[in-house]
């Protein structure tokens, strides 16, 4: 039995995996059976690659550039992949993501998605007007051969995430509940702007004592300071979508919360707890008329 609304909603679904550019539907008596009609599709497939670049400027970030290459149908299999790259005074970024919108032979249409990236980062945060500048020291002891070095953070890690729809499997059962699990991976390591390992930090690297000089990263029972920190962390969390519309909403409400544990995997790992929520709602406004008449 024909019914229009499925075929309207059929027709958003081919919308939504970004890949048509138009869909124009003909609709035909069927002659050997009056309760049947034949849909025929006209489809329009639109360039999946794109490439973006752009320049700008932020307070951790300073002058940057931004280079970014994306793929959202990879091997035919409506895959996406992004390549992005910025280069700034203050931060370097390499990222690279994959994300399978269903995993292919999942009846319950699991989706799935990595990413790998590399950083270097001099942080803003150690420099003060009114406080001073902190810089990068080996150890604890200062004397005359010391440079004035920045502080770098190098980042070198990735993570995946599954993600599934709570519709039992039917792509054809509206539900606004996703849930998501997965894992991330970081090593940070302390250094310095040729590359030294220095995981300590002083205001006079020249002339302090211990005291002036404080350990970077995280601090192990034992009281060392290690020069580079290991991050495993396991990450659940849920989405409750409500929304009339995702890429532009009007109405409805968003409602986000996860938790990410941190696991102690060796002494240089820190284990704590990151508890996050988030809840959005929108009202439908109108507060200039644009069309006349009305």
């Amino acid at each position: 039995m024909f019914n229009r609304k499925t075929l309207e909603s059929d027709i958003k679904r081919l919308y939504a995996t970004s890949l048509f550019n138009d869909i124009k539907v003909s609709l035909k008596p069927d002659s050997q059976n009056s309760k049947k009609v034949i849909i025929a599709l006209d489809i329009s497939e639109q360039r999946t690659g794109s490439l973006t670049g752009g320049v700008g400027f932020s307070n951790s970030a300073g002058i940057f550039a931004q280079l970014g290459l994306k793929e959202s149908n990879t091997f035919g299999r409506a895959w996406s992949t992004d390549l992005n790259l910025n280069f700034g005074d203050y931060s370097t970024t390499y990222n690279f993501s994959l994300y399978d919108p269903w995993i292919k032979g999942d009846k319950y249409r699991t989706a799935f998605k990595t990413n790998i990236f590399l950083s270097r980062d001099y942080p803003q945060e150690f420099k003060s007007d009114k406080n001073g500048v902190l810089y990068a020291v080996n150890d604890t002891d200062s004397n005359s051969a010391d440079s004035l070095s920045s502080i770098v953070l190098e980042n070198v890690g990735g993570g995946f995430t599954f993600l599934r729809p709570l519709n039992g499997g039917d792509p054809f059962r509206e539900t606004p509940w996703k849930i998501s699990a997965g894992m991330n991976f970081k090593k940070v390591n302390m250094i310095d702007s040729s590359g030294n390992k220095k995981p300590y930090a002083t205001k006079k690297p020249t002339t302090a004592n211990i005291s002036e000089i404080i350990c970077i990263g995280y601090t192990p029972k034992d009281g060392t300071c290690p020069s580079e920190n290991t991050l495993i962390s396991v990450v659940a969390g849920g989405v409750y979508n409500k929304l009339n519309n995702n890429v532009n909403p009007s109405s409805g409400s968003l409602f986000r919360f996860g938790s990410e544990q941190f696991l102690p995997i060796g002494d240089n790992s820190p284990t704590f707890n990151r508890l996050r929520a988030s809840y959005s709602w929108f009202v439908p406004v109108r507060l200039i008329n644009l069309n006349k008449g009305l």
